[in-house]
């Protein structure tokens, strides 16, 4: 009975769509750099349900944003100095001058995302220019 059991467990995850979409998939890796007033971004093209390393670098003097409808519908990691917090919904990401942080999230359903930093001080970044659009196919 225990043979059984195991083997029938052992076939749920061996065909969990989840585990399947992770076996087949590299991560597609992007980096957004903000700096006073601009975004630069390496790629801006994912593909629904391959996972995504999104690396945002502040290399400007001031506190950026990245706020965007890009995560919804999924699990996300954000990852910055050491310390990981994982949520769903989340739909701004806050980082300071000379810092990065990682997000980690899988696309779930193909659409064009608008992203921009709506911080204010010194003035309106997104109104500079800080602002672009993120395609999942």
């Amino acid at each position: 009975m225990k043979t059984i059991r195991f083997f029938l467990g052992m076939a749920l995850v061996a065909f969990s769509p989840l585990s399947l979409q992770a076996a087949d998939s590299a991560p597609q890796e992007v980096r957004i750099e903000a700096s006073d007033f601009q975004f630069k971004a390496s790629a801006l093209t994912l593909h629904v349900g391959q996972p995504v390393v999104l690396t945002l670098v502040n290399k400007g003097h001031h506190t950026h944003e990245f706020e965007s409808d890009l995560f919804q519908g999924g699990e996300t990691r954000i990852e910055s100095d050491g310390v990981t917090t994982v949520g769903d919904g989340i739909q701004e990401v806050v980082f300071a001058p000379g810092k990065s942080v990682t997000v980690r999230f899988m696309p779930r359903k193909a659409g064009n995302f608008p992203f921009a930093c709506n911080a204010e001080k010194p003035e309106d970044h997104s109104l500079r220019g800080m602002k672009g659009v993120i395609q999942v196919k």
